[in-house]
């Protein structure tokens, strides 16, 4: 399965590392190949994101580099995803998620 976190700025690092925390460590528990597969996407131009303490994480990718389909969406952030200021995104999103 392929999960999604997609990183709002100014985003809280628990709100993305907790959710890869828990389904990469599905993977062991559940045996045999690993089923979940976790990329973090950033919801801006770049892959470097600004947390709400000013520590920045890297994302995998950017949303607008996000190919094929995926399985679930995770929206992680804090005051950034509470705004969802990122009118972009939000298409992104509305898009991505009615088609899957």
């Amino acid at each position: 399965m392929r999960i999604l976190i997609v990183a709002i700025p100014p985003v809280r690092p628990l709100a993305v590392v907790g959710p890869v925390e828990v389904f990469g460590d599905a993977n062991p528990i559940r045996g045999g190949d690993p089923v979940y597969a976790v990329e973090i996407v950033a919801s801006g131009e770049d892959k470097l994101m600004d947390t709400h303490f000013k520590m920045p994480m890297v994302a995998d990718r950017t949303y607008r580099e996000v190919a094929g389909s995926f399985d679930t969406l995770l929206v992680a952030g804090g005051d950034g995803a509470n705004q969802m200021r990122y009118q972009v995104l939000s298409s992104f999103v509305a898009i991505r998620t009615h088609s899957a």
